[in-house]
């Protein structure tokens, strides 16, 4: 898929996995040029225009190949902008329907630039389009505290987070037991919480004992073999699962994050 040219579109992907067992429940989809990764609204853009139906079939290829090695289905997850409208969340969806299931399309709003308040009003505003087209929705923001756990419940089915809370928690207890009560509460509302940016150890082991049970990062997905300074290119068994014997060279833009 990636032919090293500084003047093509090419997806990257970063593997989203369960805390606990280690299975891989998702990929979160990215798009550069060059080597440059796009930002959210330049992905939706690109995607909106529709003229890129050969780098979405790549995409649906890839998916497909790692989905059928799942027993449950993945999820790929499409990040978004707070700026867009649901007149154009509807276009967008009309390009992404043509090609993957529904069902398995997982859509996260970016609203770190928005108040707690704001980023539910525009996730209900939004999220509208979603309604009766099973896709999962999200919502990525930094202050889970500022959120009230019955807006969340009632507009998203995902939370995702920035590794920088589970050190908030880590540096006041105060913190990190409230956070510990309001990650039990949605989860127990069947709300996936999601870490993103687990480098090491400490931190899967810090947001397993936060209760938080999926992550991506580079700790997950590194090879043990290597030094920390290098990045992975295969992973190493740990369970029964088939992804821990194969080496990722064929999928060669999945990027550790």
């Amino acid at each position: 898929m990636e032919k090293n040219q500084d003047n093509q579109y090419a997806a990257i992907f970063t593997p989203r996995f369960h805390l606990s067992d280690t299975s891989l429940v998702g990929m979160e989809v990215r798009i550069k040029y060059g080597q440059r990764i796009l930002p959210a609204s330049e992905t939706f853009n690109l995607i909106l225009s529709g003229n890129n139906k050969d780098l979405l079939g790549q995409i649906s290829a890839h998916f497909s190949h790692w989905s059928s090695k799942t027993e449950n289905p993945l999820y790929l997850s499409w990040e978004l902008c707070s700026k867009i409208k649901p007149e154009e969340l509807r276009l967008f969806l009309d390009e992404l329907s043509a090609i993957f299931p529904l069902k398995q399309l997982e859509i996260v709003l970016d609203t770190h630039d928005l108040t707690a308040s704001e980023s539910i009003k525009k996730a209900r505003e939004l999220f509208t389009e979603l309604s009766g087209k099973s896709i999962r929705r999200g919502l990525f923001h930094s202050r889970l505290l500022d959120f009230d756990t019955g807006d969340i419940c009632a507009n998203v089915d995902l939370f995702k987070l920035k590794n920088g809370v589970i050190q908030e928690m880590k540096d006041d207890v105060a913190t990190a037991a409230k956070c510990h009560y309001f990650i039990e509460r949605l989860t127990a509302e069947n709300i996936s919480i999601v870490v993103d940016d687990l480098y090491y150890r400490e931190d899967v082991t810090g947001s397993i004992l936060m209760g938080i049970q999926y992550g991506q990062g580079y700790f997950l997905s590194r090879n043990k073999t290597e030094k920390r300074s290098i990045k992975p290119r295969t992973l190493r068994r740990k369970t029964n699962s088939d992804f821990y014997e194969r080496r990722f060279d064929c999928f060669s833009n999945l990027m550790w994050t």
